[in-house]
């Protein structure tokens, strides 16, 4: 179910903007996070390549995980999005050889 689907089905909380973040663990599992802005909460966990366009001021804690490979770019949007993170773990499902990173 696509990210716009599970946001026009959810309701706002007390007038509250809500967004929705999809990670498909594999080809049976995915994980769907439902919350709303400002996000407020000091840790995220199974998030994948994919995340809104939003600063998480408060977030310290992060963790990915994802089917697919992480890349430059991806590094660069968590570095802007979470400024304040000081621990951040990487579960990258698939191998990413030294090769396949483009430096």
């Amino acid at each position: 179910m696509p990210s716009q689907d599970i946001q026009r089905n959810v309701t706002y909380v007390e007038h509250q903007p809500m967004t929705s973040i999809i990670n498909y663990i594999d080809r049976y599992t995915a994980v769907c996070s439902i919350f709303s802005l400002p996000f407020v909460f000091d840790r995220l966990e199974d998030i994948g390549n994919i995340f809104p366009d939003s600063v998480f001021n408060y977030v310290t804690y992060l963790l990915v995980q994802d089917v697919v490979r992480f890349n430059h770019e991806f590094f660069v949007r968590v570095a802007r999005a979470f400024p304040l993170l000081n621990n951040f773990r990487v579960v990258n499902i698939a191998s990413q050889s030294a090769c396949d990173l483009n430096i």
